[in-house]
């Protein structure tokens, strides 16, 4: 069931037992085409419809707002073709050592994924953080399925940052061979707040980046505009900073006082 520029989400309607749409940013450009669309959502009972906005339609942005729609999430996405025989063979120096993870790892990477991104002292934003669109429980629920579905996949690769006999981070990364380089995709990572700041996510990265058979790859990686600490580490590796996304979200109409 879909309507012209928005369409159902699935998998997120099914896990959240409530209607989940998406809407494409350009729809905003026509306000009559955008009432009309959101009043037939209503009138379908969607919970909520999010919208992601690229930097190239940040004109597009009142619209949304006149419409119902609050920004809940903000990305900065950096893609990077690297020659991955330059960065081969580097010495990993510093406090702590990385490897791959196994098995064993899998609760203290869950562990840190809750600390990270829902339940530690200063989580990161996002439309899952924000409480007056799901609950703590809902978006634990919701990150640790992600970690789920993807840690045992075929092409996904995953290291961990270990200090003192500790796992005190990962980095959870996916291949996309039909790319030409193929596309090396950040899908998770995580880092304790009393390790954060100290290059563990580079460090991490690279024991990947050293064990792929490619001569060169597409980095992939999105975070939050509001890590600071990752979005330093993209700059001072060189990475190319792709897009900006902002991240909208609207409740039909009857729950429109609900505050995000």
């Amino acid at each position: 069931m879909d309507s012209a520029g928005i369409t159902r989400k699935d998998w997120d309607s099914e896990f959240f037992g409530r209607e989940i749409w998406s809407a494409d940013p350009t729809i905003a450009l026509d306000a009559k085409t955008l009432a009309r669309i959101l009043e037939e959502m209503d009138e379908k009972e969607v919970w909520g419809i999010e919208c992601h906005v690229p930097s190239a339609l940040f004109r597009v942005i009142p619209q949304l707002e006149n419409a119902g729609f609050r920004l809940v999430d903000t990305r900065a996405v950096f893609r990077t073709e690297m020659d991955l025989s330059s960065s081969k063979n580097k010495q990993d120096d510093g406090n702590g050592s990385v490897r791959f993870a196994t098995k064993q790892d899998y609760e203290a990477i869950l562990e840190i994924t809750d600390q990270t991104f829902v339940s530690g002292e200063k989580p990161f934003p996002s439309r899952f953080n924000n409480r007056g669109l799901f609950s703590e429980n809902e978006a634990k629920r919701y990150y640790r399925a992600w970690i789920t579905n993807n840690f045992d996949e075929n092409e996904r690769l995953c290291s961990v940052f270990e200090v003192e006999g500790e796992v005190v981070g990962y980095f959870l990364y996916g291949i996309d061979d039909s790319t030409n380089p193929v596309t090396l995709k950040g899908l998770m990572a995580g880092v304790r707040p009393e390790q954060r700041g100290s290059g563990a996510h580079l460090r991490m990265q690279h024991l990947i980046l050293n064990e792929l058979p490619y001569h060169t790859v597409l980095l992939d990686n999105t975070t939050q505009v509001t890590n600071i600490p990752v979005i330093r580490n993209h700059i001072r590796s060189s990475r190319w900073l792709k897009d900006t996304l902002f991240t909208f979200y609207r409740l039909r109409t009857s729950l429109a006082g609900t505050p995000m």
